[in-house]
């Protein structure tokens, strides 16, 4: 007997807050692992660079497994590994074990994050609810609640051992609360047949994965690099830079926070375009601001735009995989790690070469370009999966 569909979503919301944590918590304590391993700027940038490459390589396989055993399968081992190879990271003795446990730590946060989306999209299909925005608020949350940990373990001169234990064994309690919670892919497992051959993906796929592409893209090179473009573009005091990057983010946690009600009243279709469109226009101000307070207030309508685009992004694959929801989820999931990988490292080639402005006004196109495959694109998808859904039978089971 399987727990009602509210416990499913509360059992995956406690999951992208946990994912949230531990994926940002280790990277706020890099000052203390760089000074205890006496790492170079470029190791650095590789450990981090390993952790990515680590999610990269997960999400295809993950994809696969998830069809073929059920995302809540998967999910119920991704987690604890996760904490494992956390706790195994924050005693990496150097610098060989530390790019090791940043590339499996990288994995197994892949594996979750393909996993807990393909619940989200799941609790979606068979309630009717929209819950994924604000799954993705709760992973906000988790982020914030990490950065957290990070400044006060390392006010109290806690090592990042004992804090990376600390973080684990937050994620290790909620798997014990939360594993029954989670429902299973009925479809998936009546497809015996499948399970043998090839996955096949419809092509709208492709398209839903470069909008996630841009999405990803322009997200990674905001968070790199606007607190560096207010302070050296517009002369920007540290703590008002700061505060861009951080109205930037509490934009997003709060658009998402409200996104499933937006995307209620609104739909998919008009919400992802609106969205993607005010992103655009919020990059346009920060082109052409003249001072440091415009471009914080464009950031902030930056977060806000961008927030429900993503999370309808994965709801679209979802929706239109069907019973292989997760590896349509682990495709999209892949384009946008690509982007989130490429972003920032694109962006510093044209701030080195031409100038930090000219990054975000290439920025800005890209956001065009994002609108333009959403309305285009995934909106008609979007359309045309409502369409099918209102004329077949509403599963109820969970």
């Amino acid at each position: 007997m399987h727990l009602p569909a509210v416990s499913a979503r509360r059992a995956t919301l406690a999951t992208f807050v946990v994912s949230g944590m531990l994926a940002v918590v280790w990277v706020a304590r890099m000052p203390a692992i760089r000074d205890a391993l006496g790492l170079t700027p470029s190791e650095v940038g590789s450990v981090l660079l390993a952790t990515a490459v680590g999610s990269i390589a997960s999400i295809t396989v993950v994809g696969r497994l998830a069809v073929t055993f059920g995302s809540d399968s998967v999910l119920r081992w991704s987690l604890p590994l996760m904490a494992a190879s956390a706790v195994a990271l924050g005693f990496s003795t150097g610098y060989p074990m530390l790019l090791a446990t940043a590339a499996l730590t990288g994995l197994f946060l892949g594996a979750t994050d393909v996993t807990m989306n393909t619940q989200a999209s799941l609790i979606e299909r068979t309630s009717g609810e929209r819950v994924l925005a604000g799954m993705h608020a709760g992973w906000s949350f988790g982020s914030a609640v990490g950065a957290g940990l990070a400044a006060l373990t390392a006010a109290a001169g806690v090592s990042v051992g004992i804090t990376m234990v600390i973080a684990s064994s937050v994620v290790l309690l909620a798997w014990v609360l939360i594993q029954g919670g989670y429902l299973p892919d009925a479809g998936v497992r009546a497809g015996g047949e499948r399970r043998a051959g090839r996955i096949r993906l419809p092509g709208i796929i492709v398209v839903i994965g470069a909008a996630m592409t841009l999405a990803y893209l322009i997200e990674g090179a905001v968070i790199g690099w606007s607190t560096l473009y207010l302070h050296d573009q517009f002369g920007a005091a540290a703590w008002l830079a700061a505060v861009g990057y951080l109205g930037y983010e509490i934009a997003m946690f709060v658009g998402r926070l409200g996104g499933d009600r937006v995307r209620h009243r609104w739909g998919d279709p008009r919400t992802s375009v609106v969205g993607s469109a005010v992103a655009t226009v919020g990059l346009g101000v920060l082109v052409l601001a003249t001072g440091g307070p415009l471009a914080v207030a464009a950031l902030v309508v930056i977060g806000l735009g961008q927030s429900a685009v993503v999370p309808i992004l994965f709801a679209t694959a979802g929706a239109v995989g069907h019973d292989v929801a997760a590896a349509a989820i682990a495709r999209v999931g892949g384009f946008g790690f690509a982007g989130m990988l490429v972003g920032p490292a694109a962006f510093g080639v044209v701030a080195q070469t031409a100038s930090m402005r000219a990054g975000f006004v290439g920025l800005t196109v890209l956001a065009v370009a994002m609108t333009m495959v959403v309305g285009r694109g995934v909106g008609p998808a979007l359309d045309s999966e409502t369409a099918r859904s209102a004329a077949a039978p509403r599963r109820t089971g969970s």
